[in-house]
């Protein structure tokens, strides 16, 4: 049984060579041109910022609005190439001003104020920088595994130190995938404990944070977020930067979760893009697994689609995702003999 599988892998993998090499020549060709990001409410997952449930809307007053939420945004802004005026955690006009420009490139009403909805486009922007020419073997990381509820820490990818940590209840579960840092900050409030490393997923405002509840730790207990014990954070934090990978899984699970079955295209951004990515890794093809259907993964999945002799659409249809989860079957089948 087991050598048979291997021989049906190795055909699936070294088979019909010459016509995907036409067909990639194509497609080299085909991802270069722009695909409209999709927009509708269906076509994006809703934007739940489960571990933030009380962001400050914060607006030009008389005095201005100060702490250390307006230092992490005026940060923030900077990083995007905006000008916030001087970092001081004073919420005035040139915040403001940039606010106002950082809406208008990013499709908003350019009122000024900052919402919840301009928080999580925030970070979404941050997101979206790339990554790829950092390498997780020559510095920091981190591997979170929800099963165990253990942060381990990675210095030029070998073990370091590990920590207990809180993760999400089941309701609002810890985001699984490759993440970068894209904030750190000290003090951003009792609740977050003394340290925040905030994360590029593109559909909540997720972190490494403390705690003002150190019972919580080794437990299911945040809205998503990794709470550590203070005296924990504060001695990782130094260890880190922004760019570092925070790799996040769940031993609970299979190496391969099963698709749902939801169409999946260009411009999503969700859990299950996550769970396609790792599928298309498991074959081989190199792709980011950030839980954004981007260019890449659009590469990805024709490639995958030519592999397979399927139409090559660059998105998920049934016929995809049939094939994508019997190949789940035989790999998890293979992994377990």
């Amino acid at each position: 049984m087991k050598s048979n599988e291997r021989g049906y892998l190795t055909k699936v993998f070294n088979g019909k060579r010459l016509i995907i090499a036409i067909i990639l020549t194509l497609l080299g060709v085909l991802v270069l041109v722009p695909v409209a990001r999709a927009e509708s409410a269906d076509d994006q997952e809703a934007v739940v910022c489960t571990c933030f449930p009380d962001l400050p809307t914060l607006t030009l007053k008389d005095p201005p609005e100060t702490g250390p939420m307006v230092v992490a945004l005026q940060e923030q802004l900077l990083k995007l190439g905006l000008n916030p005026g001087t970092v001081d955690g004073s919420f005035g006009p040139a915040t403001s001003d940039a606010i106002k420009v950082f809406q208008v490139l990013r499709g908003l009403k350019p009122t000024g104020e900052v919402t919840p909805e301009v928080w999580q486009e925030l970070y979404r922007a941050l997101g979206d920088e790339g990554y790829e020419d950092t390498d997780p073997e020559a510095e920091t990381s981190f591997l979170i595994d929800r099963g165990t509820r253990t942060l381990t820490v990675l210095i030029g990818g070998k073990f370091h130190k590990q920590y207990r940590v809180a993760v999400g209840k089941p309701e609002t579960p810890t985001p699984l995938g490759d993440w970068r840092i894209v904030h750190r900050s000290t003090n951003w409030g009792s609740g977050f404990g003394t340290r925040w490393m905030g994360l590029n997923v593109p559909w909540g405002i997720y972190g490494v944070h403390g705690t003002n509840k150190p019972y919580s730790i080794g437990s299911y207990a945040s809205h998503g977020c990794i709470r550590m014990f203070n005296n924990s954070v504060e001695e990782v934090y130094p260890l880190t930067k922004v760019g570092n990978l925070v790799r996040i899984i769940d031993t609970r699970q299979p190496a391969l979760p099963k698709l749902s079955g939801k169409k999946l295209k260009e411009g999503m951004s969700s859990q299950e893009i996550v769970y396609l990515q790792w599928h298309l890794k498991a074959h081989g093809i190199p792709v980011s697994c950030d839980g954004r259907f981007g260019r890449m993964t659009t590469w990805a999945l024709k490639y995958f689609q030519a592999l397979y002799c399927l139409p090559v659409s660059g998105e998920v249809d049934e016929a995809t995702y049939q094939t994508l989860n019997d190949f789940r079957d035989r790999y998890l089948t293979t992994l377990a003999s």
